[in-house]
């Protein structure tokens, strides 16, 4: 299925949520005894509440990423108006 001039398409490929376990009082405590070396790479400290958050992706799928490409590839070629 061609995308182009079929309208807006949208696709979600990640996530940001609220970590469930260290914002808790026990995980709190656990979180902050960790090596921040150590940490899994997708959670990180929010520097303006100091929330733990877990931000997780996939790629785009092939037919969005051609899709994105092409845009940037167009995107300064004026286009004709009908």
């Amino acid at each position: 299925m061609g995308l182009n001039d079929r309208g807006l398409f949208l696709c979600s490929n990640g996530l940001l949520l609220e970590h469930p376990y260290y914002n808790s009082k026990k995980g709190r405590a656990e979180w902050k005894s960790m090596d921040p070396s150590t940490r899994p790479k997708e959670l990180f400290e929010r520097d303006d509440d100091g929330k733990v958050m877990v931000r997780v992706g996939i790629p785009l799928p092939d037919k969005y990423q051609n899709l994105l490409d092409w845009e940037e590839r167009h995107a300064d070629q004026p286009r004709l108006v009908e």
